[in-house]
C-alpha cells in the first residue's frame, strides 16, 4: 500500500534542487560537513555536490591557471556528468575556497569568474574567465539581466553625481512584466559576448568561521514562505561617494512603503544604528561595524554595505583564538551581517569603484517572491568583476510555494505506479517525476503518474506554481505581472524489487523519509575524484537544534553588551 509524503516545510521557491551544484573543498572536513548539510536541507540529490581537492584553506587567492585546473575543470566534469546539466542555475560554494583570482590585468572574485562559465568573445571565441579585466580597473562587462535605461528625473528626491548608475528600481516600479525567473539556457547575448547556458547564479555559505557558514544554510531554509513584516530599510550613506545609491534607495523604500511592504528611509547616516527589525539593510560607509549587530535579522533579511573592502579576504579570518572576528579588518566586514543574523549579504573583495553594487531594485524583486539569488542578479550592472554574495541563493522568504504529495511505497515492484500532486492558490502550471535526476514523467497539470523503473532509488517530485498578478498602491504601474515560477517539491527513496514484496505492504508499514538522502556513492554523485565522507544520521538535526542554543548565547551576550 503506497504512503503519501506530506513532509512540512519542503517546498521551495525561486529554483529548486536540481538547478544547484555544490562546489566545496573535499580536504577539509568541516566543508565537507556544510555541503552535506545543505544538500540534506534543499533536497539536492547527492550527484550535485561537486568536491574538488588540492586547494589549501589558505589559498585565498589563485592564479588563472589554478581555476581552470582545479576549479573550473572540475566544475564542468561535475555538471557535465548530470542527467540534466542544462538545469543548473546555481552554483553554491562552500567556505574553504579561494575568494579571488588573479588576472594578466587587475583580478576578479572567484565566484564572479565561476559565474560567467564559458561565455566567449564573438569577434574572436575568446573565454572571459581568465582574460585581463577588459575595462583594466573598471567594470565593464554588462549583465544582460539587468534592466538598462535612464530614471525618470522626477522620482527621485535625492540628487547627487552617482544616481544614473542606481536606477533598476525606477524602471522595476514601471514594469509591465517582471523579467521570467533566471534559466541559465535562457541568459541572452549582449555586448559582444554569447552567454547561453554560460551564466549562473554564485553565492557562498560563509562567514567568520563554519558555524556561520552552517547558519546560513539554517536561516536560507526557515525563511522560505514567512512573509516578513520587518523592514526594508535604507539609511544614507556616511559620505558622498558611499551614499551614490541613496537616490534609488529612498526612492524604493517609498515605494515599498506605499505599497505596505515595509519600506523604511533613514535620512541621516546614522553610525550606531539599533532597535531595528530588519529583512532588509542597505547603506553605504568605511566604518558601520557600530550599525550591524545591534538590530535584529529576520529569516531571509539581505544586507549591502556600499564600501570598497566588505569582502577584502582579511575580513573573512577570525584570531587563532576566536576572540576577535575578523583579526584584521579592512574597512567593515560584511560577514558582520552573517554573525549578527542576515540570511544574505553583498560585497567587493578589490576595490570596485562605486557604481557597480547591486541596486536597491533587488528588495522590490525580492518582495515579488524571486530567490534571493535572482533579485541580486537582476539588480547587478556588471559582471566579471568584485562582487561575493554570502547566503542560500534559493532563500525566497516573500514566495508562496505548492504543496507536493508524492504517492510512492518504500518498496515497490517494478512498474508501481508513483503518482505527485500539487496545490497551490494560483494553480500549478507543471509538475514533474525525476527518478534518480533523471525526468521521468511531466504534465502541464497538477497531477502526474508514472510506472516506477527498476533500480531507482531515488523519487522527486517538482511543481511550478503559475504565476499570479500582484498589486502595488503607490507604484506607477499599480498593476504588476511578476514570473518567479515559484517551485515545491517531495523527495523519497524507494526500494525497487522485481516481484512485489511479501504481504500488503512495505515490511516496515511506512514511506521513506524525505530528508534522508542517498549518499554520493549510492546514486553515483560526483566528487570528482575525491569521495567525501557521509554524515552521521543525526548530525543535521543535531547541529540545527546546536544553532538555535549558540544563536540564543549570542543575542544575550549582545544585549550584555557582549560581541
Amino acid at each position: 500500500m503506497a504512503a503519501a509524503l506530506t513532509l512540512a516545510g519542503t517546498a521551495r521557491a525561486g529554483g529548486g534542487p536540481l538547478a544547484v551544484v555544490v562546489l566545496y573543498n573535499a580536504d577539509v572536513s568541516a566543508a565537507v560537513r556544510v555541503a552535506e548539510l545543505y544538500r540534506d536541507t534543499r533536497q539536492i540529490p547527492s550527484r550535485q555536490l561537486c568536491g574538488v581537492s588540492g586547494l589549501k584553506e589558505s589559498d585565498a587567492t589563485i592564479d588563472v591557471s589554478t581555476f581552470k585546473t582545479k576549479i573550473q575543470a572540475p566544475l564542468d566534469n561535475c555538471i557535465g556528468a548530470l542527467p540534466h546539466p542544462e538545469r543548473v542555475d546555481y552554483v553554491v560554494l562552500v567556505r574553504g575556497l579561494p575568494y579571488a583570482v588573479t588576472l594578466p590585468t587587475y583580478g576578479v572574485a572567484l565566484q564572479a569568474a565561476i559565474q560567467v562559465r564559458h561565455a566567449k568573445r564573438a569577434s574572436d571565441g575568446a573565454e572571459l574567465a581568465g582574460l585581463g579585466q577588459p575595462g583594466n580597473d573598471s567594470a565593464s562587462v554588462a549583465n544582460p539581466l539587468y534592466p538598462m535605461g535612464s530614471a525618470p528625473g522626477s522620482d527621485y528626491t535625492i540628487d547627487n553625481p552617482f544616481k544614473s548608475w542606481y536606477s533598476a528600481a525606477s524602471r522595476v516600479t514601471r514594469a509591465i512584466d517582471q523579467p521570467r525567473a533566471f534559466h541559465a539556457r535562457n541568459a541572452p547575448a549582449m555586448d559582444g559576448w554569447a552567454w547561453a547556458n554560460n551564466l549562473v547564479i554564485v553565492s557562498s555559505l560563509d562567514g567568520f568561521d563554519y558555524t556561520d557558514a552552517t547558519e546560513l544554510v539554517v536561516r536560507g531554509s526557515k525563511s522560505d514562505g514567512t512573509f516578513p513584516k520587518a523592514d526594508l530599510l535604507c539609511m544614507k550613506g556616511a559620505d558622498d561617494a558611499r551614499g551614490a545609491r541613496d537616490p534609488e534607495c529612498e526612492y524604493t523604500t517609498r515605494m515599498l512603503a506605499a505599497a505596505g511592504l515595509g519600506g523604511a528611509w533613514v535620512p541621516t547616516f546614522d553610525g550606531k544604528l539599533s532597535g531595528r527589525t530588519l529583512a532588509g539593510y542597505m547603506t553605504g560607509a568605511a566604518d558601520l561595524r557600530e550599525a550591524i549587530a545591534g538590530n535584529t535579522y529576520v529569516p531571509g533579511a539581505i544586507a549591502c554595505n556600499l564600501t570598497s573592502f566588505g569582502a577584502a579576504i582579511p575580513n573573512f579570518a577570525c584570531a587563532a583564538d576566536g576572540g576577535a572576528c575578523p583579526a584584521n579588518e579592512n574597512q567593515t566586514s560584511f560577514a558582520r551581517f552573517v554573525r549578527a543574523g542576515a540570511t544574505g549579504a553583498h560585497g567587493t573583495v578589490l576595490e570596485p569603484k562605486n557604481n557597480v553594487f547591486p541596486n536597491a531594485g533587488t528588495l522590490l524583486h525580492y518582495t515579488f517572491g524571486y530567490s534571493m539569488g535572482e533579485s541580486f542578479l537582476f539588480n547587478q550592472r556588471y559582471l566579471y568583476w568584485q562582487s561575493i554574495y554570502l547566503g542560500d541563493p534559493l532563500a525566497a522568504p516573500y514566495a508562496e510555494r505548492p504543496t507536493v504529495t508524492l504517492d510512492v511505497p518504500r518498496e515497490a515492484p517494478e512498474g508501481s505506479l508513483i503518482t505527485a500532486r500539487a496545490t497551490h492558490p494560483a494553480g500549478i502550471a507543471s509538475i514533474a517525476i525525476f527518478e534518480d535526476g533523471r525526468l521521468a514523467a511531466e504534465a502541464e497539470d497538477a497531477t502526474v503518474t508514472h510506472p516506477i523503473r527498476r533500480g531507482v532509488e531515488v523519487v522527486l517530485a517538482v511543481a511550478i506554481a503559475r504565476d499570479a498578478p500582484a498589486t502595488r498602491a503607490g507604484w506607477p504601474n499599480p498593476n504588476q505581472r511578476p514570473h518567479p515560477e515559484i517551485e515545491g517539491w517531495r523527495s523519497a527513496r524507494v526500494k525497487v524489487s522485481a516481484a512485489p514484496p511479501p504481504g500488503d505492504g512495505p515490511a516496515d508499514g511506512g514511506a521513506t523519509d524525505a530528508a534522508s538522502p542517498a549518499s554520493p556513492g549510492e546514486s553515483g554523485g560526483c566528487a570528482c575524484g575525491v569521495t567525501p565522507a557521509r554524515a552521521e544520521a543525526t548530525w543535521a538535526a543535531w547541529v540545527i537544534g546546536a544553532l538555535s542554543a549558540l544563536a540564543g548565547a549570542r543575542r544575550s551576550a549582545r544585549r550584555r553588551g557582549g560581541r
